[in-house]
């Protein structure tokens, strides 16, 4: 009878963990893709813009929604909608206090709208991605970011007023889109012409007048070559550099060709990925195990080898960033060393001359990213951080130490003008006082922005900032107070679809058998007790 009792006991055990499992709640995070208002708009039947009124729960699983609608961005349901969506925020349902101003895609299946956390996005964004850019600049052009816009190739900030221009057309007259744009542009000496690089072409354009003035045919060229970079010589584009990767059959080599008047190659070296500079070509080995930096000033004797990572190298090297001082005879480059088992990476920053000797150098027990010299005496140096972003240290080129720090700068491609910091990054655009450390948001894009972005020699009046530099030498900056292009929750899953069950059942067999197992134990030690 004792056993029979503890066998009982055990089981109950059992049973009441299915019960509560069975009514828990469950407490698994939602966590979401970031959705391209552009992308949504493509990919989803409707889109709307309103304010949250009431939530009503049929079960524990799904709830029904009711938006007042401000605005249909596509499709229209009517002045309100009903959505049907998972009934907690846990798993993706909406999460909005009474009278909150939002945005959501919706999915419509036999005529009743679906959609969750997922699908919303701040609604000035989508908004914004459904409306025209207009040419409202008055200023010299200061700042160009290329990218596969909505409407246009290129955006040009001006000096002046600090507004955004569209600027760029493909040959036919249409706007330019997600699959002809500039994939590299560079200033040229001087800062009158730019040089832009699109799939089969090289434009060079008139920054005074906007325009077009010559363009290079690379049909047949780029069938064949892969176009990694291009740079500008000369202040009339008479001498454009062209760097190019092509397969031989058993290896890959990267290639330097003169493209005036037509593409004429100058030398090639074995490594096929790479990044061009006026004197400056850094290539990487296609595992990217092994890298090269080359001086290539002399047309006539060809590149200098000026810094190497060797593929046998004891530790993993990593990708290298190389950059020219704007006032010349310096080199700056950076080299990434991974452990081969556990341990930090090593990163290696070292100035040379144009000779190849090595001025300085400086190792930071930390894994780094791209550097650019912000002027004849600054370096820029990003840190990679676990925040998605990057953390901006500026040094001192002559010692090679840290005089300010900018926290949380997430601008994956940044440029520099003097002591403001321009930064892309995805939706938008950020600019910090390195003097005062306020981060503005100066635009959003109505998509992700993957093009270059420079600032411009010419008519640069940047505002100049109204309080006085911080004394101290270290200046830490805060993030941005202004909004990122979403707020939704970064997701693991798929966008725009319910949160998946399953980990919720999987945690919940683990619970159930560890309870389990504690209800046995028990049981088997009050039968041993009365035993």
């Amino acid at each position: 009878m004792r056993h029979r009792r503890a066998a009982l006991s055990g089981v109950a055990s059992w049973l009441l963990l299915f019960g509560l499992l069975a009514f828990a709640t469950p407490a698994w995070a939602c966590s979401c893709a970031r959705i391209d208002p552009a992308q949504g708009l493509a990919d989803f039947p409707a889109a709307f813009v309103g304010t949250f009124i009431a939530k009503e729960s049929s079960n524990d699983l799904q709830a029904v929604y009711t938006f007042e609608v401000e605005q249909w961005v596509k499709g229209d349901l009517g002045p309100t909608v009903e959505v049907r969506a998972p009934s907690q925020g846990s798993a993706c349902g909406y999460e909005f206090a009474p009278g909150q101003r939002m945005a959501s895609f919706l999915r419509v299946e036999d005529g009743i709208p679906t959609g969750g956390l997922c699908q919303t996005m701040d609604p000035d964004v989508l908004l914004r991605a459904t409306e025209p850019m207009t040419f409202n600049g008055v200023g010299p052009p200061h700042l160009l970011v290329a990218g596969p816009f909505t409407t246009s190739a290129h955006l040009v900030l001006d000096a002046d007023g600090g507004l955004l221009v569209p600027l760029g057309e493909t040959p036919d007259g249409n706007a330019a889109g997600y699959f002809d744009y500039p994939r590299a542009f560079r200033p040229c000496p001087g800062g009158r012409l730019i040089v832009e690089e699109w799939a089969w072409r090289l434009d060079v354009r008139d920054l005074t007048t906007l325009e077009v003035v010559s363009t290079v045919d690379l049909h047949g060229f780029s069938d064949h070559i892969g176009l990694a970079d291009v740079e500008c010589r000369t202040e009339d584009a008479s001498s454009i550099l062209l760097l190019g990767d092509e397969w031989t059959g058993d290896r890959s080599v990267a290639r330097v060709y003169e493209a005036v008047p037509a593409p004429t190659p100058l030398f090639e070296v074995p490594f096929a990925i790479g990044d061009l500079g006026p004197t400056v070509l850094v290539l990487q080995d296609q595992d990217e195990l092994g890298a090269d930096v080359w001086l290539i000033a002399d047309d006539e004797t060809g590149p200098l080898l000026l810094h190497r990572i060797d593929r046998g190298d004891a530790n993993h090297a990593g990708i290298v960033a190389a950059s020219e001082i704007p006032t010349g005879g310096t080199v700056a480059v950076l080299d990434i060393r991974y452990p081969s088992g556990a341990g930090t990476p090593r990163s290696n920053l070292t100035l040379y001359d144009t000779t190849g000797a090595e001025l300085r150098h400086r190792t930071f027990e930390a894994e780094m990213g791209s550097l650019e010299w912000l002027d004849g005496g600054r370096l820029l140096l990003h840190h990679y951080t676990d925040t998605y972003g990057a953390r901006i240290s500026i040094l001192d080129g002559a010692t090679l130490e840290s005089v300010a720090e900018v926290e949380e700068w997430r601008g994956s491609r940044t440029v520099a003008d003097g002591d403001l910091l321009y930064g892309v990054w995805e939706g938008h655009l950020d600019r910090v006082d390195l003097n005062t450390g306020v981060v503005e948001q100066l635009t959003v894009f109505s998509s992700p922005v993957y093009g270059p972005l420079a600032v411009l020699p010419v008519g640069s009046s940047a505002p100049t900032p109204d309080t006085e530099p911080v004394p101290s030498t270290t200046l830490t900056v805060p993030p941005a107070t202004t909004a990122p292009v979403t707020t939704t929750p970064v997701a693991a899953g798929d966008a725009g679809a319910d949160s998946s069950p399953l980990p919720w059942i999987f945690l919940g067999l683990l619970l159930l058998l560890g309870a389990g197992a504690t209800g046995s134990l028990i049981a088997r030690r009050r039968q041993e007790r009365r035993l």
